[in-house]
C-alpha cells in the first residue's frame, strides 16, 4: 500500500512518499516512562518498515517518557499521513530525544501566556515534549509553516503548534472524535510517531 504524508517544514508544506529509514532502535537507558501515572514500558521502538502493517491502536491512556538529554531536543519539521487503519503524525528531531507526555486534553493551551487555542475539534491529543524547543539560539523558528495545519485525516483534522516556551514544545491533535493512540519512537533520523486511530 503506498502511503503519503505531507511535510510541514519551514515555509513549505507539500507531499512526500513514506519509506524505511531507519533501522530499529529502542528508549534510551536514561527514559523513566510510565502510562496514565504507572510503571510500563517505554515507546514502541520499530522498524519504519513494518509500522505501516500495525493495527489499529486502543489504549487512550496518557504516555510518559521523562529524560535528561544533555541539550534541549530541537523539533525541525512534522509530517503526516494515511495509513489503512489509523493517521500517523511524525515529528522530526535532532540528535536528542526528549521526554514527553501525549494525552488527552480538555483544550490546547500556550504556556506562557496562558492563551487557549481556539478551535473546534471532537478531542485534543497533546504532544508535550520537554526539554525541548523549536527554535535556534538566534530566536529563529526552527520548525517553519502557518501555526495551524489542515491534515485533513480521516480523524486527525487539524495540527496546532501550540507553544515553545522555557525549554517545552507543545504540539496539539485536533481530532473528530476520541480514539485510541500510541506512541513510537524511530532513529537515523530521530523522530516521535503518534498513531490515533480512526
Amino acid at each position: 500500500m503506498k502511503t503519503r504524508l505531507a511535510l510541514v517544514s519551514l515555509p513549505i508544506v507539500g507531499l512526500v512518499a513514506c519509506g524505511p529509514v531507519a533501522t530499529e532502535s529502542s528508549a534510551a537507558a536514561s527514559a523513566r516512562p510510565t502510562v496514565g501515572g504507572t510503571a510500563a514500558a517505554p515507546a514502541t521502538s520499530i522498524n519504519p518498515a513494518r509500522a505501516a502493517d500495525l493495527p489499529p491502536p486502543t489504549s487512550k491512556a496518557t504516555v510518559r517518557v521523562e529524560r535528561s538529554p544533555a541539550m534541549p531536543a530541537t523539533v525541525t519539521g512534522i509530517r503526516f499521513g494515511r495509513h489503512t487503519a489509523f493517521d500517523r503524525i511524525v515529528i522530526d528531531l535532532d540528535k536528542y530525544k526528549p521526554g514527553y507526555r501525549v494525552g488527552y486534553v480538555p483544550r490546547l493551551v500556550q504556556d506562557g501566556s496562558g492563551h487557549v487555542i481556539k478551535v473546534k475539534g471532537g478531542a485534543f491529543l497533546e504532544v508535550r515534549l520537554e526539554p525541548s524547543w523549536a527554535h535556534d539560539e538566534n530566536g529563529r523558528p526552527t520548525w517553519g509553516g502557518p501555526r495551524l495545519v489542515d491534515a485533513k485525516l480521516p480523524n486527525v483534522i487539524k495540527i496546532a503548534r501550540v507553544s515553545d516556551f522555557e525549554g517545552v514544545v507543545k504540539i496539539g491533535l485536533v481530532l473528530k472524535r476520541k480514539a485510541g493512540f500510541r506512541v513510537l519512537e524511530l532513529s537515523g533520523p530521530n523522530r516521535l510517531v503518534i498513531d490515533v486511530a480512526r
